[in-house]
């Protein structure tokens, strides 16, 4: 079942001496209020590249790190190309489209079953 839970995902953007990293998460709260916070931990500047608010966060994060899987470098951070940062919120709308259709689909399909069982 895909769980209702709407926050903020983003795309953040590290610059570090070999060059750029981006970090993939999700936040109920403002990301700029997020930022500083990973910031404290990190010697290099952290830039809020996309923001996308999400109905199902948990799942759609999940699912963009599957899809991003081979740019990983560690954990959350991934080595995107141009190419994929500038199409970042592109597929956040596909995939968000995509869950939306799944949560319908459970939906109804519970409501059938709870009809057989009345």
């Amino acid at each position: 079942m895909i769980k209702h839970n709407p926050k903020w995902i983003y795309l953040l953007k590290v610059y570090e001496a070999d060059g750029p990293t981006y970090k993939i998460g999700y936040t109920k709260n403002d990301p700029k209020k997020r930022t500083p916070q990973l910031q404290t931990g990190n010697k290099n500047e952290i830039e809020i590249k996309h923001v996308f608010w999400s109905e199902y966060s948990t799942r759609l994060e999940a699912n963009l790190h599957k899809f991003y899987s081979h740019y990983r470098q560690r954990g959350e951070w991934f080595n995107l190309p141009p190419e994929v940062v500038k199409n970042f919120i592109s597929i956040c709308e596909k995939q968000e489209s995509n869950l939306k259709l799944l949560a319908e689909s459970n939906m109804y399909l519970q409501d059938l079953n709870q009809r057989k069982e009345s």
